[in-house]
């Protein structure tokens, strides 16, 4: 049996704690899963009422034996009343490229906005990096979860599974069924690899162009030319390590006063939005 658990578990266990570790005066949204009755060198198992979700250091301290069975229970049953969930991402690039679906943008302050409303944005520190701010609000216009400047916040009342993973670099949060919310990940690809991410976005927009185009019309159209994405992805976006980091949006339901934007299977669909106001500083945005 693989040790690591089914998705259903996980958001059982995620939830039973409030979506942060529940050993007091802590608070870290980022959790493992530890097997602890029976524990699993004892019994292979996945039942959530013999196991508790941790942070990566309080799960090394239940392995070591730092806890007893009814300690852990106690703590499953009593989790922090914690008024805001909080984590700042120490994400440090200077220069990240926005992927949304089959979008990407760069050097853009604002990459989403919504009937006026900014969605995503950024904002720059003293020392150069960008520092990520995204407000997700729901259909009747209250915050579900608000990041400000890498750092992020919300209640655990407001939200039905909040999910960030140990490298930092994926995070997941959603209310009620996929009614708002998103998944989120940072990655550092090279030219290479986001060229293998843009032919696989040709790709999909092709297939996409199938359901609504006359096969003899779409044989007539060139396939779209990627090399300008490339160009200024390699110009504009090299960090110093000759990586370029990609905020990529894979899944995502997102609401500016009542109206909404939805990201599924690389297309963006929605009325009244915006993406990425570059005018007027050097700024770039791609749409395949």
């Amino acid at each position: 049996m693989d040790r690591n658990p089914p998705q259903k578990v996980k958001k059982i266990l995620r939830q039973e704690v409030r979506f942060a570790r529940p050993v007091p005066d802590c608070a870290n949204p980022i959790l493992t899963f530890h097997h602890f009755d029976p524990p699993w060198c004892d019994k292979q198992h996945h039942n959530p009422e013999g196991m508790i979700a941790l942070c990566r250091s309080h799960h090394d301290l239940a392995d070591a034996g730092n806890w007893t069975r009814s300690q852990l229970c106690s703590f499953k049953q009593n989790p922090p009343n914690l008024e805001l969930i909080r984590k700042k991402f120490l994400w440090a690039d200077s220069k990240v490229l926005y992927r949304l679906g089959g979008n990407y943008a760069a050097n853009c302050p604002y990459i989403l906005t919504i009937s006026g409303v900014p969605i995503i944005w950024h904002t720059t520190s003293q020392d150069g990096r960008i520092l990520f701010c995204l407000d997700i609000r729901n259909e009747e216009n209250f915050q579900i979860l608000f990041i400000e400047e890498n750092f992020l916040s919300t209640e655990y009342t407001k939200i039905e599974d909040l999910s960030i993973n140990t490298h930092e670099n994926l995070l997941k949060v959603w209310l009620g069924n996929h009614k708002v919310g998103l998944e989120l990940r940072l990655r550092h690809l090279s030219l290479d690899e986001l060229a293998a991410q843009l032919d696989k976005d040709v790709t999909k927009a092709l297939s996409t162009l199938e359901k609504f185009l006359p096969s003899n019309l779409l044989e007539t159209m060139p396939k779209p030319d990627v090399s300008f994405v490339l160009d200024f992805a390699e110009r504009e976006c090299l960090n110093t390590d000759n990586k370029i980091a990609i905020l990529d949006f894979l899944k995502a339901t997102l609401f500016g006063r009542g109206k909404c934007v939805k990201i599924r299977n690389g297309i963006v669909t929605g009325s009244e939005f915006h993406f990425c106001f570059s005018h007027n500083n050097g700024g770039a945005a791609f749409a395949l």
